[in-house]
C-alpha cells in the first residue's frame, strides 16, 4: 500500500525583533514540505526544513518514513515529530541540533489493524525552534491508500481563508460527484495557535449537490506577518470503501487595528467620498452649462 500526496504551496513571512521569514510547499514528485524560518539574529540567516514524508500500511500498521532536511544557514534546534492517526498519537525522539545542510530521519508507527479498503487521512506536525528558542511548527496532512480504492466521489472545489487577526472564517465548497446522496464529515486540521471555535457538523450532501461551508478560526498564538499551511478533509463511508479527500490553503495573519488606525480608515473614506461628490458636482454643472442656450444663466 501506498501514500497519496497532498499537493500545495505555501509561502510566508513575519517580523519580530529582527527579520524572521517562513514558507513552505509540498512538491508533487517527491512531497517535499520545505518550511523556511529566519531567526531573530542580526544577520537575518534562516532555517529551512524540508520534510518528505513516505506512508504505507502493512500487515497492520502505518508507517511512515520522515525525513527532515536543513537546507538553511542557520541550526535548528529541539527537532521533533510527531504522527496523528485515528485518534492516536506518537512521538519521535528530540534531535538537539540540526545543522545547515544535515538530514535527520525517523521511523513514525501506529497500529492501524482495524482499517479496510479506502483512503485514510493522517497528519505529522515537526516542532522546532530557533536560536532564541521560539518555537515553530510545520503541519503536513496526507491520505495513504489501502488496497487499490477507486476515486473519491466527493471534491472539495475551493478554500478561502480571509487574513486573521483575532477571529475570522475559513470557507470551502464541498461538491457531491455522484447520483447517490451521503453524508461527509469535514475537518479542519490547523497548526498550534490556531483553533477552531467549535468543530464543523456533518453535512448532507443530496445527488451532485453542492454546499458552502464555513469554519470560524481563533488566533491564539499566531504572529502577524505569518503565513501557515491549513487543510480540509473531507471523509465518508460508502459501504465497506472509506473515502478521503485533503485540500490544503494558506492563512495570513494579520494585526488587529487599534480605535485609532480604525478611526484614520474611516476617515479616508468619508474624504474619499466627498472628493467624489465634489467631482460629480462639478460635472453636473459643466453639462448644464453647455445645453444653456447663449446669454442664459444655468439654474
Amino acid at each position: 500500500y501506498r501514500g497519496d500526496c497532498a499537493l500545495a504551496g505555501w509561502s510566508g513571512s513575519h517580523e519580530r525583533s529582527g527579520r524572521r521569514r517562513g514558507g513552505s510547499r509540498v512538491l508533487p514528485a517527491s512531497a517535499v514540505l520545505v518550511i523556511l524560518v529566519a531567526s531573530t539574529y542580526a544577520s537575518a540567516g534562516n532555517i529551512s526544513l524540508e520534510l518528505s514524508p513516505r506512508p504505507e500500511v502493512r500487515e497492520g500498521t502505518l508507517t511512515v518514513q520522515l525525513a527532515v532536511r536543513n537546507g538553511g544557514d542557520e541550526p535548528g534546534r529541539s527537532v521533533g515529530a510527531a504522527l496523528h492517526f485515528r485518534n492516536r498519537t506518537i512521538r519521535s525522539e528530540v534531535r538537539p541540533l540540526l545543522r545547515p545542510g544535515k538530514t535527520w530521519e525517523a521511523e513514525l508507527a501506529l497500529p492501524a489493524v482495524d482499517i479496510g479498503t479506502g483512503r485514510w487521512p493522517y497528519r505529522i506536525r515537526v516542532d522546532y525552534a530557533d536560536a532564541n528558542g521560539y518555537p515553530f511548527q510545520a503541519l503536513h496532512v496526507g491520505t495513504v491508500m489501502v488496497r487499490a480504492p477507486p476515486l473519491a466521489k466527493v471534491a472539495v472545489v475551493g478554500v478561502t481563508t480571509p487574513p486573521l487577526a483575532t477571529s475570522g472564517p475559513l470557507e470551502s465548497r464541498v461538491k457531491n460527484l455522484s447520483p447517490n446522496a451521503r453524508t461527509v464529515s469535514i475537518a479542519v486540521h490547523l497548526p498550534e495557535g490556531i483553533e477552531l471555535a467549535e468543530p464543523v457538523a456533518p453535512v448532507e450532501l443530496a445527488a451532485w449537490e453542492e454546499r458552502r461551508v464555513t469554519a470560524s478560526l481563533v488566533n491564539r498564538s499566531g504572529l502577524p506577518g505569518s503565513r501557515y499551511a491549513v487543510f480540509v478533509s473531507v471523509e465518508y463511508d460508502d459501504g465497506s470503501l472509506h473515502q478521503a479527500v485533503v485540500v490544503p490553503a494558506t492563512l495570513e495573519i494579520v494585526a488587529e487595528q487599534s480605535v485609532f488606525e480604525r478611526r484614520r480608515s474611516l476617515l479616508w473614506v468619508v474624504a474619499g467620498l466627498l472628493v467624489l461628490a465634489w467631482g460629480a458636482t462639478v460635472s453636473w454643472r459643466l453639462a448644464v452649462r453647455r445645453r444653456s442656450p447663449p446669454g442664459s444663466s444655468p439654474q
